[in-house]
């Protein structure tokens, strides 16, 4: 991913973020049950929208695991012969 996708992508999960807070906010301040469970609901579609991003991003700048090398040695057999 070039840094300038990088940084579209850190705007969106900025925005997505701020979004989440701003629904956090409102769950607290309105009174009325309906649009307290709807604003909830667009809250935690919200979370589960900025975790996949994360985790797609997370995957795809992750390095790949170097298997360490294994020196190999030769065996001599015991006994003598």
């Amino acid at each position: 991913m070039s840094p300038k996708e990088l940084m579209y992508v850190e705007d969106a999960l900025a925005h997505i973020k701020f979004m989440k807070q701003k629904c956090d906010q409102a769950t607290t301040e309105v009174t009325d049950a309906g649009l307290k469970k709807l604003i909830d609901k667009v809250g935690k579609k919200n979370q589960k929208m900025f975790d996949n991003i994360y985790g797609l991003v997370a995957q795809s700048t992750a390095k790949p695991a170097v298997k360490p090398a294994v020196k190999k040695t030769a065996v001599k057999p015991r006994g003598g012969k």
